[in-house]
């Protein structure tokens, strides 16, 4: 549900079925990119923190980014916070490692940026190209996929950017070759949809291009009888998963069930919406007009709405 449980076995892969020819259609995808990072440590039996070593972060002189973290990085590792909520552990991949298990701070970053704005001739520049290269239009003129980057607008307003986070912290990074700019944003407060848009209008901004000031939307407050009609056990048409839905405090929390991970915090913002802040995902909840019973919700994540019904 929220692209943080692990692979429970390498058996569960066969089962898995497209539901279209590849390079049809563009989704964004945690799970192919750690299940990529997965099957590189297994053709070359290596770690995938070893490999990252050996390949981009010694060659950059990447000192403070790794997956395994050494001594002196968890001298200064910060805890992340899930927004509106407090402190939060940090997530443990397993084999999904290569989708986010990266830590690092601003300054390599931006050494990193630096060699993303003027590749060098040696193996990584050439390399940094072919991730750069557009691979596919998922519209024309506003935005197109390279190997991990992002790419949006056309001409000397083409811009590479990425945004990341977990439930506790929060990433963005954008450059622009042309302009020469190129921005690092992080956060120990994971608001996954805020902090990209913010960032976003920032290197607009950067870039000498119209911007705004994007705003976080506010939650209510709701009295914890209210909040208990939501609670429950619902499940989603499209996959048959289950979550259960239950009050902490001033706010719901959803969990996946028969999965590891913590859920999302879901606050009140009336008429029976919800925002989870840590995640850009919106609830809408539908009541029974007759007996005010919730039937279902609807999730809002990506271009299309997944529904859930309830089944308690």
């Amino acid at each position: 549900m929220w692209c943080s449980c692990p692979i429970r076995s390498r058996s569960s892969c066969p089962a898995f079925k497209a539901t279209r020819p590849p390079g049809k259609r563009y989704d964004y995808s945690n799970l192919g990119a750690g299940l990529l990072g997965h099957l590189l440590c297994r053709a070359t039996g290596r770690s995938l923190d070893d490999l990252m070593v050996e390949r981009i972060c010694r060659p950059l002189g990447l000192d403070s980014t790794r997956i395994v973290a050494t001594d002196r990085m968890r001298q200064r590792l910060v805890t992340g916070h899930e927004a509106g909520v407090g402190p939060v552990p940090l997530w443990r991949y397993g084999v999904l490692a290569g989708c986010a298990a990266l830590l690092s701070d601003a300054a390599d970053l931006v050494r990193y940026l630096e060699a993303q704005l003027v590749p060098g001739d040696d193996p990584v520049g050439r390399a940094i190209r072919v991730t750069q290269a557009e691979r596919f239009v998922v519209q024309q003129g506003v935005l197109a996929m390279g190997l991990g980057w992002h790419l949006t607008g056309q001409g000397d307003n083409r811009d590479w950017v990425h945004a990341g986070g977990t439930y506790g912290c929060t990433s963005y990074v954008a450059f622009n070759p042309v302009r020469r700019v190129g921005l690092v944003l992080l956060t120990n407060s994971g608001i996954h949809g805020w902090i990209p848009a913010a960032g976003s209008q920032l290197f607009e901004y950067l870039c000498g291009r119209p911007y705004r000031i994007p705003q976080l939307p506010r939650s209510t407050t709701v009295a914890a009888e209210e909040l208990r009609r939501f609670e429950g056990r619902y499940r989603y048409v499209h996959d048959r998963s289950t979550v259960r839905a239950t009050v902490e405090q001033d706010h719901l929390r959803l969990r996946s069930e028969g999965e590891p991970d913590q859920g999302v915090a879901a606050f009140p913002l009336g008429a029976g919406r919800f925002i989870a802040k840590s995640a850009a995902v919106a609830f809408k909840f539908d009541l029974d007009p007759a007996t005010g019973r919730v039937r279902s919700f609807a999730q809002h994540e990506g271009p299309e709405p997944l529904k859930a019904v309830r089944i308690d």
